[in-house]
């Protein structure tokens, strides 16, 4: 675990380093416990603005995860120097966190080539569920603007 994402505090009753944990941890029940919260809570401002400054370029593909699964969680827009920082994530080496920066970067409007193209190629990755997942967000933004 980095100290930098240990040091990010939320005012999240679960508590956002638990999460942070949780992530690091990366057990299917972790994951789904992240989700869950999320769903019910939507990620904060900060906990967005931690993704993006530190989450992000973590040596921890788990955090990197957890920080572009942040961006899924939320409908929050972003703005352009935002949109540059998680874009960087379509070139990360773990599939999962390229996958979900497409995802989250198509969700906010985005028609880059890269994000259909790793949103397309995402049910070759091995894991059904994420694949799903990128056919079902092709599905929802073919119609946006």
């Amino acid at each position: 675990m980095t100290q930098e994402a240990l040091h990010h505090e939320a005012a999240d009753p679960i508590g956002f380093r638990d999460l942070i944990l949780k992530a690091v941890k990366g057990t299917e029940e972790d994951w789904a416990f992240i989700e869950e919260h999320f769903k019910a809570t939507p990620p904060t401002k900060e906990n967005l603005e931690w993704a993006l400054d530190m989450g992000l370029s973590s040596d921890d593909q788990n955090i990197r995860d957890f920080a572009v699964t942040l961006f899924n969680m939320s409908d929050m827009p972003l703005g352009d120097g935002d949109t540059e920082k998680l874009s960087t994530a379509l070139q990360d080496p773990y599939h999962i966190v390229r996958i979900r920066a497409a995802m989250a970067l198509r969700k906010r409007g985005s028609k880059d080539a890269i994000v259909e193209h790793i949103l397309r190629k995402a049910s070759d990755e091995n894991d059904p569920d994420l694949g799903e997942q990128a056919e079902q967000c092709l599905k929802e933004t073919s119609t946006q603007n």
